[in-house]
C-alpha cells in the first residue's frame, strides 16, 4: 500500500483515487509538492489538464528517485508555510529540473521568494464564515496604509542594505468604496527604499488583493506563478516576490513588482483628452516604440524568452527546421488593453520616452494543452471562461460563427487595436468610440475587412501618420487570424520601423528631443536618485 502524504485528504484524496491513474500517481505526488501554493482540492484537476509530455518529467523524476513519498510529506508541510529551510532549495531544484525537461523555458525559471504572512489590517469574515449578526456589516479600514509591508519586504529577499529602509510613499490605486468597506478590494501602493539622508535607491509596487472569493485567489496565484516563469524582459512587468496568506482563511495576497513610474497608456490617453490638449497628436516615434514593446512582449508569451536579435534569428531557424524545437507552451494573454500597458522609466537605447510594459497576466491561456483542445467552447463569447474586456477582444472569440480557431494571433489583433486607439487620441474620446462602434457594426464577417468603418462624418484615420504605420495596424486588425502578421514578423517589422522613423523625425535615443517629439506624459514621482519628500504618514482610523 502506498505511503501517502498526511495532508492528502478529503476532496483531493477522492479525486486522486478516482482520476489519477496508478502509473501517474508518483508524478502527481511530486507535482503537488512542487506546486504547494495550489489549493489542494484544485490540484488533481490542474494535473489532469497537463499534457502527457508535461506530466512525464514529474513521473520520470519521481520514479527515478525512489523517494517521492517522504519528499512529498516534507514538501506539503513546507507548502503550508511557504518554501522554508531545506525545502526551499528543493523547490527551486524541482523548478529548474522541469525547465530543463521542457515544461518551462530555461530562461523563464527565476529564483525568488514566496512567504506566508498575516496582515494586521482587520480582516472581515466571508459571508460563509460570519455569524448571522455580522451579515451585511462590512469592516471598514479607512486611509489604509499597509504597515506590515516593510517587514514583509525584508522577508521576501528585498531587505535593504544597512543604512537604508523601506518606506511607504503613496497609494497608487484603491478599488474600495465607502459602501464596500474592506471586503473584496485591490490596493496598490508605492514603497521607496531610502538611506539616512533621504536619498531614494529603489522602488517597489505592492499590490494587495483581498480575495474573499476563492476563484479570485486562484487567479492571483496563477498570475504570480506565470510571472515568475518569465525571464526579466524589459517589455514585461517583473515580479520580485509574492506572499500568500497564512492561515488559509486569511484572504490577503500581495505581489511585489517593479514600479511603473508614468502610469499606463490609459492614463496617457486621459492627458490627451484634456481640453487644453485638444487636437494634439501623440508623436509617431512613441507609437512605434509602443508597437515594438507589445511585439516583444508577445514574443515572450510565445517563446518564454526575451526578444533579442539572436533570439529572433533562433526562433526563425527553429520554425523552419524543427517547429517543436522550443518546448515552451505558447500563451495567449487575452487582456491586452490600454489599462494593462504600463509606462516605466526609459529603457536604453530609447531614452526619450517611457518604456511600455505589458502587465496583468491572470487570465492568460495556455493553448497547447488537452484541457484547451477539449474545452474550446468555454473561451468563445458566451462561454463561462470568455475572459478579457469585450471591446478589446479579437473577432474570432467574439464571433464564433466565423469559424476561426482561438490562437495567440488574438494578441496581435489587440496590439493593432492599441496603436489604432493611440492614432486617434487627437480626435477625442467620443469621436474615437463612435468610430470603433461604427467599425464593429460594419464588419463583413465573411470578408477580409479590418477595423475600417463605413463612416462619412469626419476623419477616420489621422492622416499625418505615415503609411507604414497605417498599413501595419490594418494588417494586425485582419478578421482572419492567419492573415495577420506572426509574432516574429511583428517584432522584426516594428524593430525596423523604430529605426526608420528616427531618420525621418529625429533620434529618440537621447532625452534631448525636439518639441515635435514631446510626449504629454505623467510626471515621474519619487525617481531613483532624488531626495524623498518628508514622510507624511496617514493615520489609520
Amino acid at each position: 500500500m502506498e505511503n501517502l502524504p498526511e495532508n492528502l485528504v478529503g476532496a483531493e484524496l477522492e479525486r486522486y483515487n478516482a482520476h489519477v491513474p496508478d502509473e501517474e500517481k508518483p508524478g502527481y505526488l511530486l507535482y503537488r509538492q512542487t506546486n504547494a501554493h495550489n489549493q489542494r482540492w484544485r490540484t488533481v484537476p490542474k494535473w489532469a489538464k497537463l499534457g502527457a509530455d508535461e506530466k512525464q518529467p514529474f513521473i520520470d523524476q519521481a520514479t527515478g528517485s525512489h523517494g517521492h513519498d517522504n519528499n512529498a510529506n516534507a514538501g506539503d508541510e513546507a507548502g503550508d508555510g511557504g518554501f522554508q529551510g531545506d525545502t526551499e532549495e528543493a523547490g527551486y531544484r524541482n523548478s529548474n529540473e522541469r525547465s530543463r525537461q521542457g515544461r518551462w523555458s530555461d530562461s523563464g525559471s527565476r529564483k525568488f521568494s514566496t512567504i506566508d504572512v498575516r496582515d494586521d489590517v482587520p480582516t472581515p469574515k466571508s459571508p460563509s464564515m460570519a455569524d448571522e449578526s455580522e451579515q451585511g456589516e462590512p469592516v471598514e479600514v479607512q486611509n489604509y496604509e499597509p504597515s506590515t509591508d516593510e517587514e514583509n519586504l525584508t522577508q521576501v529577499q528585498l531587505a535593504p542594505p544597512e543604512g537604508r529602509h523601506w518606506r511607504w510613499a503613496k497609494t497608487v490605486y484603491d478599488t474600495r468604496r465607502p459602501d464596500q468597506g474592506s471586503r473584496d478590494c485591490v490596493i496598490v501602493s508605492l514603497w521607496i527604499q531610502v538611506d539616512e539622508e533621504g536619498n531614494i535607491w529603489d522602488r517597489v509596487a505592492v499590490k494587495m488583493v483581498r480575495a474573499l472569493n476563492t476563484s479570485n485567489a486562484y487567479f492571483l496565484l496563477e498570475e504570480a506563478d506565470l510571472m515568475r516563469r518569465f525571464p526579466e524582459c524589459h517589455s514585461l512587468l517583473t515580479l520580485r516576490a509574492y506572499t500568500r496568506p497564512k492561515p488559509a482563511e486569511t484572504p490577503d495576497f500581495r505581489l511585489y513588482t517593479d514600479y511603473a513610474a508614468h502610469g499606463s497608456l490609459a492614463d496617457l490617453l486621459e492627458q490627451y483628452q484634456k481640453e487644453e490638449n485638444a487636437g494634439t497628436q501623440l508623436p509617431e516615434p512613441f507609437l512605434w516604440l509602443v508597437f515594438l514593446g507589445l511585439a516583444e512582449a508577445i514574443f515572450a508569451f510565445n517563446t518564454g524568452r526575451c526578444a533579442t536579435a539572436q533570439e529572433q534569428a533562433d526562433e526563425e531557424l527553429n520554425a523552419k527546421k524543427n517547429p517543436k524545437a522550443n518546448l515552451w507552451t505558447p500563451l495567449f494573454h487575452r487582456d491586452i488593453k490600454t489599462d494593462n500597458i504600463f509606462l516605466g522609466s526609459a529603457h536604453a537605447p530609447y531614452l526619450a520616452y517611457p518604456n511600455p510594459i505589458l502587465a496583468d497576466y491572470d487570465i492568460s491561456l495556455s493553448l497547447n494543452t488537452p484541457h484547451f483542445r477539449n474545452n474550446k467552447d468555454m473561451y468563445y463569447a458566451g462561454g463561462n471562461s470568455h475572459g478579457g474586456t469585450e471591446s478589446w477582444r479579437p473577432p474570432e472569440t467574439r464571433f464564433k460563427s466565423l469559424g476561426y480557431d482561438i490562437t495567440t494571433a488574438g494578441d496581435i489583433h489587440a496590439s493593432g487595436l492599441i496603436i489604432w486607439t493611440l492614432m486617434h487620441a487627437s480626435l477625442g474620446r467620443a469621436r474615437r468610440f463612435d468610430i470603433r462602434r461604427s467599425a464593429e457594426r460594419s464588419y463583413d464577417l465573411n470578408s477580409e475587412n479590418t477595423l475600417l468603418p463605413k463612416v462619412t462624418r469626419g476623419p477616420v484615420w489621422n492622416a499625418s501618420y505615415t503609411k507604414p504605420l497605417y498599413d501595419l495596424v490594418k494588417n494586425c486588425l485582419k478578421v482572419n487570424p492567419s492573415h495577420r502578421p506572426t509574432f516574429l514578423e511583428l517584432r522584426k517589422r516594428t524593430k525596423e520601423e523604430v529605426e526608420k522613423i528616427q531618420r525621418l523625425m529625429g533620434s529618440i535615443k537621447t532625452e534631448n528631443i525636439g518639441e515635435h517629439l514631446r510626449l504629454l506624459v505623467k510626471e515621474e514621482f519619487f525617481p531613483v536618485g532624488s531626495s524623498a519628500p518628508a514622510n507624511k504618514k496617514r493615520k489609520r482610523e
